[in-house]
């Protein structure tokens, strides 16, 4: 993935997986846990292996239960 598509990535990927947080806190999830937890994975490794990291993104976030 070139560098400028793997920012274009982080950007998405961010705004979509706080998109859907904010739905499933509501109780109206839009996609299964697992598919959340892929795009996640997928963020924390682009964002290791870029070094761009968002301040809004969810792995600098603490959640709790």
């Amino acid at each position: 993935m070139k560098k400028f598509d793997a920012k274009a990535r982080v950007e998405y990927l961010v705004s979509e997986l706080n998109r859907l947080t904010e739905l499933y806190d509501k109780g109206m999830p839009e996609i299964s846990d697992k598919e959340w937890d892929d795009m996640y994975f997928e963020l924390a490794s682009l964002e290791r292996e870029r070094g761009y990291i968002l301040p809004n993104s969810p792995t600098q976030k603490v959640n709790y239960t």
